[in-house]
C-alpha cells in the first residue's frame, strides 16, 4: 500500500497492551491493569470500501475502523491502539515491508469498552 498522502497522517496513535501498572488496588493488593504504551506514531484513519464494510458486517464488528501509519515493526506486539480518548482492539496488522520504498501499514481494529482494573 503505497498510495497514501502523508498529509492524511494527522492523528497521534499510541500502540500498547493491557498490562499491570505501577498502581496497586487497595482492596485486593493486586496490580491494577491499564493501558501500557509501546510506541506513539502519526497515523490516519482510512475509509472502508463497500466490500470491506459488507465483509466486516458479517464478523460482528459494528464499530470497525482502519488506521494507516508509516511502516513500523515496533507495533507487531501491540494489542491495542489509542486514538485520543478511544481505545481500539487490534484485529489485524497488514505490514508493508517492501524494501524499495518505505510503505504504509494498515491496522484493522474495532472499538470496544475495555475494562481497567
Amino acid at each position: 500500500m503505497k498510495k497514501v498522502n502523508p498529509s492524511r497522517l494527522n492523528r497521534r496513535l499510541t500502540f500498547g497492551n493491557m498490562a499491570a501498572t505501577n498502581q496497586i488496588n487497595p482492596n485486593t493488593g493486586k496490580p491494577i491493569l491499564g493501558f501500557v504504551p509501546l510506541t506513539t506514531v502519526w497515523g490516519g484513519r482510512l475509509s472502508l470500501s463497500l466490500n470491506q464494510q459488507l465483509t466486516l458486517a458479517g464478523a460482528d464488528n459494528d464499530a470497525s475502523t482502519v488506521f494507516v501509519i508509516r511502516h513500523n515493526p515496533d507495533i507487531a506486539d501491540a494489542q491495542l491502539v489509542q486514538d485520543g480518548n478511544r481505545e481500539y482492539r487490534i484485529d489485524n496488522i497488514n505490514f508493508d515491508d517492501d524494501d524499495d520504498l518505505p510503505g504504509f501499514d494498515t491496522i484493522a481494529c474495532h472499538y470496544e469498552v475495555i475494562k481497567h482494573g
